[in-house]
């Protein structure tokens, strides 16, 4: 079957002997044609799904070809119309262009003008294609520039929110130690930790969305990643919903988090669950491999998969799917069709896939349900990094566990140095506070073995983490370092390429985790 068979022409000519030479022509040439007689004939019959050029001659009977052009031109998509008219009606073509027709012809006295048809509607086709192409792309840079600039807004009101939350939960947990448990206070105290928790757990979800919420990366089965957490969705999903599996056996393994890929499950499934409603549905999760470039990828909301092969989930439902309007918004933050309090849902969805550099594609109809398939690249695998050493839970329970060990505390938040220096106290450590990286140096080097361990915030003025942390080992190599953060440990261990610090510590922290780490530290100390 030839391209041609797949245009369809409506052809509007009220000429009955030359809409015949218009439809032999053209029959001839490979298109399907579909004729009207008049204006009201073809605004009736024509169908912008059905149609993919217009021939439509200028003058016709009850509506005359300009007021068809008019309704035509009001559809979203319409397709495009080549103008017919006679000889001496050149101002109606300037005028049927200036409305939106996309080329025209001119009739002559032979029919000559035939002989042109099947080029013109060729190169009116391609332009409309090109065009077509050209708008596809600039709402997908549009799109890109929109979720780039909302990302960084959120990853700069997460750091800023994660300082904040550092603060409640060093105070709440230092509040803890001097409560009674089972009385008022304290669990007043513990009610106040818990919504600092949630906070953070918010806090993870717009880093997120900013692609920057990255923690372990390991080599990982699609399939048996959803088999993991089979009895989860179970019971997150209504017993009403029947889930419907075809996970493919054996996958490529690709390299990702395992929490946050089973987090981006839950959520598309939750979604998918909510879009089904109190009625009985059918929610599918289906598997599979696929090559890149392919045009699936065409319209994807976000793609920065590299060319070869990839991994991908289909998550479909039955539910009542989505307008234009709404599919165009689903990954903005905190925008919701249900209640308000959701969280930030799909778009911490978006944001996990940026941050594996894999794709997102969204089909759906209203009425008809929604279908979303992520991609992940299975190209390049690396080994997964091993696990932290856990301590002893009564090494960090012990208050006397400094030793009288001096630690110098550099941070730019003033709220975080201050309970950063009353917990360390609390545990027996001599603290020594410098407001940023420049501070920081002046008073490391001023005494430099007099500081059992350094613990360096990564976001600072006039001289950040990194820079503090080289500056460090050159004076005294060896000496254990701690790398504080709102970024996650994989983020920060990037910015490590040469040499990585003694440990992390992830913000908002608590102090047996703080403890925990700095414990390890100066015991990993040679």
């Amino acid at each position: 079957m030839s391209p041609k068979e797949q245009v369809r022409i409506l052809c509007v000519e009220d000429d009955r002997l030359l809409a015949r030479m218009y439809v032999e022509l053209l029959e001839d040439t490979g298109y399907a044609v579909e004729t009207a007689w008049d204006g009201e004939t073809a605004l009736a019959v024509f169908h912008p799904e059905r149609h993919d050029v217009v021939l439509l001659d200028y003058a016709l009977p009850k509506l005359s070809g300009m007021e068809v052009l008019r309704e035509l031109t009001r559809h979203v998509s319409p397709p495009p119309v080549i103008m017919v008219t006679a000889h001496g009606d050149e101002k109606a073509v300037v005028e049927a262009m200036k409305l939106g027709a996309s080329d025209f012809l001119v009739k002559d006295s032979r029919a000559g003008f035939l002989q042109l048809l099947p080029v013109v509607i060729e190169r009116t086709l391609e332009q409309h294609r090109l065009a077509r192409e050209r708008k596809k792309l600039e709402a997908r840079i549009w799109q890109r520039q929109k979720f780039e600039s909302l990302g960084l807004m959120a990853a700069g009101v997460a750091h800023d929110f994660n300082n904040l939350l550092t603060s409640i939960l060093g105070n709440a947990s230092l509040a803890l130690l001097d409560l009674e448990p089972g009385t008022a206070p304290y669990s007043n105290v513990k009610h106040v930790e818990e919504a600092a928790r949630r906070a953070a757990d918010l806090s993870t979800q717009m880093l997120a969305y900013s692609g920057q919420r990255r923690f372990l990366m390991q080599t990982l089965d699609l399939s048996e990643l959803i088999g993991q957490i089979h009895d989860l969705i179970q019971t997150a999903i209504p017993k009403k919903i029947r889930i419907e599996y075809d996970l493919a056996r054996p996958l490529p393994h690709f390299e990702g988090d395992s929490n946050q890929v089973q987090q981006m499950l839950l959520d598309i499934l939750t979604n998918s669950a909510e879009a089904i409603g109190e009625s009985e549905g059918v929610i599918r999760v289906r598997t599979g491999m696929d090559t890149i470039p392919c045009e699936d990828l065409s319209d994807a909301y976000i793609n920065d998969l590299p060319p070869g092969r990839c991994v991908y989930v289909e998550i479909s439902d039955t539910g009542c799917g989505m307008d234009a309007e709404t599919r165009d918004r689903i990954f903005d933050p905190f925008f919701t069709t249900k209640f308000t309090g959701r969280g930030l849902g799909l778009a911490a969805v978006l944001g996990i896939v940026r941050g594996h550099k894999g794709a997102i594609h969204v089909r759906t109809d209203l009425g008809k349900g929604t279908t979303m398939r992520v991609f992940f690249s299975c190209e390049k695998i690396h080994a997964a990094a091993p696990a932290p050493r856990a301590l002893d839970a009564s090494s960090v329970a012990d208050t006397s566990a400094g030793h009288h060990k001096t630690v110098l505390v550099v941070d730019d938040d003033p709220q975080v140095r201050d309970v950063t220096q009353v917990i360390l106290e609390r545990y027996g450590f001599v603290v020594v506070t410098a407001a940023d990286g420049a501070e920081g140096l002046i008073t490391f080097r001023n005494s430099p073995d007099a500081f059992s361990l350094a613990l360096v915030n990564f976001s600072m003025p006039r001289m950040d983490g990194r820079q503090l942390f080289q500056e460090i080992r050159k004076l005294r190599p060896g000496k254990p370092v701690i790398i504080c953060s709102g970024y996650s440990e994989f983020e920060i261990a990037r910015r490590f390429v040469e040499e990585p610090p003694t440990a992390f510590v992830q913000k908002p922290f608590q102090t047996h985790t703080l403890i925990e780490k700095i414990l390890g530290a100066l015991g990993a100390r040679r």
